[in-house]
């Protein structure tokens, strides 16, 4: 590992701690690694650990190793510890070792300035700008220090220059203001001023100066705008107060005069509010909204402006209120839109962090339930609400408060319901806050079997569940509702997890005694609440076997067979790599007594998994037992042609030879057109090749040849 590069780049990402430790590592490997001395010198520079620093360059020079970078580092160390002389005489060695780096000569021009050696500063930022011509740092000092002179256009040209090649340096831009002032020509420093704060809004004294380029203008909103930003970024900042003060009054009376001569105007009632916002006067700013509100009830500023104020003091319940107002006028105004957003969010997070610090703040709770019915977010004001119960010391109360919720909520939910049947869940909604559980779960189910993707209603139907402490059908809405929509994550998991020490409760009731059939049957809805067909499956069927006579756990199976057939056949049809999923549909098959699909599923698995011993066994068993099948089919009607052809095929696969000549002689007794005899030649082509077979039907000469018997 290179450790000098690697503590460089290190330093470069800002991981102090981790560069130091790199150089450190690298000098013990080698201690005479100059280069990682000079990266640790350099770090201990960054961090202005100066005489750290200062060692290690001297210790390195002392080693011999005088490069033109020691020299100039050592010369900036001592430039940072204003030893001044001692940082000229190391830069000067750094310029005679690389003559045509500007980085050094300026280094040089700074250090004289220092030592009010002033020729020689101009003279190193002159050779720093003939190496260099848009070196815009030499430009920049020397139009400050022609400034410090009073030489006022050399000052002017020099920072020109400097602004042409760097446009977005601040500080050279206020100084080329602060030369224009001292010129007269205002119209070039308020030029200056406004690219002042382009580059950097937060540029105090160039705020200042805007504002009393705009008071002496009489511009005095744009004055207390600018003062009272020069407060906000430096609060003791000098005679702030004063002038905020002097530029209000005079701005107050501007607008006073306005309101006088026409009191039906409402632009300076409203411009008195932005004023008297920007000041901080937020009780006059709300006053001065609710005079134009008095006059136009329906002024979209007047409400905005009065939710912004609202909002600022943490009063959301009313900010909200105006927002909603604004809309009501201009419904698609973007901005109000926002503010509205804002407003829920803010409110949420301002009462949920003051119900973290008292849980029995009433109002706290019901500006919570306030923001959520503002929100139309139904399930949360029922969550609220019954967090509330659970919650605060006068539970009974909050109860009462909650059912009568309830009522009127049904109430109003019907009426919608008549209006627009997408919103029928509120009805069950209502039915869940009055804890009439039995009539929401109705409710949900009916919405459920006419879209059965409604996330919703899945999610609510899963709550009314797991109040009815039905976890098992819970989970199964829960995890829908989650899988459409990934937010319903946190209930998902919790009731998951509680299923889950369920499952283990059980597993130990059922090792006590087997055949508890209410553990049985518990463990079979959950595992089909989780779509875990193959457990579920099982436990079913043991259910069926306990309770032969009872007709829902006859229907459940059927129905969890179903579905398990649909997802193991969807797997093999799509060619899965899980080889459980080809075992599992063959054995299901056979479990039907479907052997000829069974066989077949185990067919799709050999061709992926070749040498796979169990698939080979199943494959071989399912296959003897439909010879045994066909057989007994073959009792009953004996002169079925299929069952034979069937037979013969099923016989050859598992070496039941002298099995499958006497079906396809029999076959061929019973069939003899030429078209029977040529579907049998390509059904059993491949029995000609098969020594064995040949080899029996020699033996049974009265039958004739192969080929006889075949075609």
């Amino acid at each position: 590992m290179n450790k000098p590069n690697t503590a460089a780049k290190s330093l470069e990402a800002r991981k102090i701690d981790l560069a130091i430790l790199e150089a450190q590592d690298a000098i013990r490997a080698d201690p005479n690694n100059w280069e990682a001395h000079y990266n640790l010198a350099s770090i201990y520079f960054s961090q202005k650990e100066y005489k750290l620093a200062e060692e290690i360059f001297l210790k390195i020079l002392a080693a011999g190793n005088k490069s033109y970078a020691v020299y100039r580092g050592l010369g900036n160390v001592f430039y940072a510890q204003k030893n001044y002389r001692e940082a000229a005489k190391y830069l000067e060695k750094a310029v005679d070792l690389k003559y045509k780096d500007p980085e050094s000569h300026y280094d040089l021009a700074l250090v004289y300035y220092k030592l009010n050696q002033e020729e020689l500063f101009v003279q190193e930022c002159t050779r720093a700008l003939v190496v260099d011509k848009n070196f815009a740092r030499a430009h920049y000092s020397m139009g400050f220090y022609y400034a410090q002179q009073k030489k006022y256009d050399q000052a002017i040209k020099e920072l020109v220059k400097a602004i042409k090649i760097s446009p977005a340096d601040p500080e050279a831009h206020f100084l080329l203001m602060k030369i224009y002032l001292k010129k007269g020509e205002e119209k070039g420093a308020m030029e200056q001023c406004v690219e002042t704060l382009k580059y950097n809004p937060k540029h105090i004294a160039a705020h200042y100066q805007q504002g009393l380029f705009a008071e002496k203008y009489e511009d005095y909103a744009m004055a207390v705008k600018e003062f009272v930003e020069v407060k906000r970024l430096a609060p003791d900042y000098p005679n702030i107060p004063e002038k905020i003060a002097n530029t209000l009054k005079k701005e107050e009376e501007k607008y006073y005069q306005e309101i006088k001569k026409k009191p039906t105007d409402l632009k300076p009632y409203l411009s008195l509010a932005d004023l008297y916002y920007e000041v901080g006067r937020l009780d006059l700013a709300a006053e001065k909204c609710e005079e134009v509100l008095a006059l136009d009830k329906n002024n979209i500023i007047a409400h905005s402006n009065l939710g912004v104020i609202y909002a600022s003091v943490e009063k959301y319940i009313k900010a909200i209120v105006e927002y909603k107002k604004a809309l009501a006028v201009d419904p698609d105004n973007r901005s109000v839109q926002e503010n509205l957003k804002l407003a829920f969010r803010l409110g949420i997070k301002y009462y949920r962090k003051l119900l973290e610090n008292d849980k029995d703040d009433i109002n706290a709770w019901d500006s919570l339930i306030l923001i959520y019915r503002e929100q139309e977010d139904y399930i949360s004001v029922i969550d609220v609400y019954e967090e509330k119960t659970e919650n605060i010391k006068d539970s009974a109360k909050a109860k009462k408060e909650y059912a009568l919720f309830g009522k009127m909520f049904l109430k109003e939910s019907l009426a919608m319901m008549k209006l627009d049947n997408q919103k029928v869940y509120r009805v069950g909604l209502a039915y869940l806050a009055q804890n009439d559980l039995d009539a929401a779960e109705q409710v949900f189910k009916i919405i459920l079997e006419n879209n059965p993707k409604n996330v919703q209603s899945l999610y609510l139907m899963g709550r009314v569940l797991s109040k009815k402490n039905n976890i098992a059908q819970a989970l199964g809405y829960f995890q829908k509702a989650y899988h459409l929509n990934p937010s319903y994550r946190d209930t998902y998991i919790q009731i998951k997890n509680i299923c889950l020490k369920e499952v283990e409760d059980l597993k130990k009731k059922l090792m006590e005694n087997p055949e508890d059939v209410k553990s049985i049957k518990s463990m079979a809805e959950i595992y089909e609440a989780q779509q875990l067909y193959e457990e579920a499956i099982n436990y079913y069927k043991k259910l069926c076997v306990l309770e032969p006579n009872n007709q829902d756990y006859q229907n459940k199976y059927k129905n969890i067979y179903e579905s398990l057939i649909t997802q193991l056949a969807r797997q093999v049809d799509q060619a899965s790599l899980d080889l459980n999923a080809y075992l599992s549909l063959g054995e299901l098959y056979e479990q039907d007594a479907q052997l000829s699909k069974s066989i077949s599923v185990y067919d799709r698995g050999l061709k992926l998994f070749p040498q796979e011993k169990e698939l080979l066994e199943r494959k071989f068993k399912a296959s003897q037992k439909a010879v045994e099948q066909f057989e007994r089919y073959l009792e009953k009607d004996p002169n079925n042609v299929e069952v034979l052809f069937a037979l013969a095929a099923f016989a050859v696969s598992v070496g039941y030879h002298l099995k499958a000549i006497n079906a396809l002689a029999r076959a061929i007794e019973l069939k003899s057109s030429i078209a029977e005899r040529a579907k049998i030649s390509l059904d059993f082509k491949d029995l000609r090749t098969n020594a064995k077979f040949q080899e029996l039907v020699q033996v049974k000469a009265d039958r004739g040849t192969v080929d006889q018997v075949i075609e």
